[in-house]
C-alpha cells in the first residue's frame, strides 16, 4: 500500500484507478463547520447540509464536464439522489473529502457505484454483520491484509455495490446479501446470494477495482450494458 495524504490532489489521482475514461470523477473539500442544529423539523446538523451541498456540487461538475444539459439531482422516496436522463453517477464522503463519479449511459454503463472511507474501528460483533468468515479469510489471503483492513475493505466495496445497484433494482440490501471475491489488478466481483434474497430482479453483473491507500480505501462498482 502506498501512504498519501487526504489531499484533494491525492485523492483524485487514486480514483483514476477505479475508472476508465468514460467515467468523470470529482473531488472536493467539504467546508470545515462545527455549528449547532439548523433544521429543528429534520434535526440535521450544519456539518450534514454541508456534506450534502457539497455532494451535490460535485455531482454537478461532474455532469457538466459531461455536456449534460440538466446538472441538478433530485432525490427519490428515500432520499437517494436521482441523476439526470442519459447519465449514471454515485456520490461518497469521507472526513473533510467529497467524491462523485458520472458517465453517460450511451457510452454503455447502466449504473455505477463509488465509495471511500478513511480509518474505522470495528468490533467484532460488527464484522460478523458485514462479512462471512469465509469471506473474510478469502480477502486476508488474497491482499494479504489485516483482519481490521480486510473488513474494511468488504464494507467499502459493498457501499459501492449497493450504490450501483440501487438505481437499478430500487432495492435495500443488506451486508450479507452479497459475496465479494477479489481478482487480480485490485479488482473485484460481487455476487448477490440469492438465497437470501429470491425476488431479486435480473440484472448484468456489476464488477469493480479498488485502491488501498494510508488512510483512505475507495472503491468503483460499475454495471456495463450486456451487449446484443
Amino acid at each position: 500500500m502506498t501512504a498519501i495524504s487526504q489531499s484533494t490532489e491525492a485523492v483524485a489521482t487514486c480514483l483514476d484507478a477505479l475508472f476508465d475514461s468514460r467515467v468523470v470523477r470529482i473531488v472536493r473539500a467539504i467546508p470545515a463547520h462545527d455549528g449547532p442544529f439548523v433544521d429543528p423539523i429534520t434535526n440535521a446538523r450544519d456539518r450534514r447540509r454541508i456534506e450534502f451541498a457539497t455532494g451535490r456540487a460535485c455531482a454537478a461538475a461532474a455532469l457538466a464536464r459531461l455536456g449534460a444539459a440538466q446538472t441538478c439531482l433530485s432525490v427519490d422516496g428515500s432520499a437517494a439522489p436521482v441523476w439526470p436522463a442519459g447519465y449514471c453517477g454515485s456520490i461518497s464522503h469521507s472526513g473533510a473529502l467529497c467524491v462523485a463519479a458520472a458517465a453517460r449511459t450511451q457510452d454503455g454503463l447502466l449504473s455505477l457505484g463509488i465509495d471511500i472511507e478513511g480509518p474505522m474501528e470495528f468490533e467484532q460483533s460488527l464484522v460478523s454483520k458485514i462479512i462471512n468468515p469465509s469471506e473474510l479469510d478469502d480477502i486476508v489471503r488474497t491482499t494479504e491484509l489485516s483482519l481490521l483492513d480486510a473488513a474494511r475493505l468488504a464494507f467499502c466495496i459493498k457501499e459501492a455495490f449497493f450504490k450501483c445497484q440501487y438505481p437499478l433494482t430500487a432495492r435495500v440490501l443488506d451486508f450479507r446479501d452479497i459475496e465479494v471475491s477479489i481478482t487480480p489488478g485490485n479488482g473485484f466481483n460481487a455476487a448477490l446470494l440469492r438465497e437470501r434474497i429470491m425476488d431479486f430482479p435480473e440484472i448484468p453483473a456489476i464488477k469493480g477495482k479498488f485502491v488501498l491507500t494510508r488512510p483512505l480505501i475507495a472503491a468503483g462498482a460499475t454495471c456495463e450494458r450486456e451487449a446484443m
